[in-house]
């Protein structure tokens, strides 16, 4: 998706931010941008997420930020292209790029996330 279809601006965090697929969690991946729509992250993953809907939770461990079980779907979910003179060794060890966006949040949530995203 380009960015002049999106609503909000993607924020790219200058810090570690996880993102945690599911309830109980199957995925954990680091964020590479984020806005109240969604977020993006990448992983090192063969797990295949088959559901469109699922919770998500935003973990900052350095300043102990967590927002839980957020209502989300996925809008993709690809592998990387492999970098030039690549060994294809496995595919769990090429990294994924996954697209979340966010769905009904309540305004507790809402708040929480548009204040975590303002301090980026």
């Amino acid at each position: 998706m380009s960015s002049d279809q999106r609503k909000w601006p993607r924020v790219r965090p200058t810090e570690m931010i996880f993102a945690v697929i599911g309830d109980p969690p199957i995925l954990v991946g680091e964020i590479i941008d984020i806005s109240p729509g969604g977020l993006g992250f990448r992983h090192f993953s063969d797990i295949v997420v088959d559901r469109q809907k699922f919770p998500v939770g935003i973990i900052e461990s350095g300043r102990g930020f967590r927002l839980s079980d957020l209502p989300c779907r996925k809008v993709y979910d690809f592998m990387e292209p492999a970098p030039e003179g690549y060994l294809r060794f496995h595919d769990a060890f090429r990294m994924k790029c996954c697209g979340l966006a966010f769905g009904n949040l309540i305004d507790e949530e809402t708040a929480k996330l548009n204040r975590f995203i303002d301090e980026r």
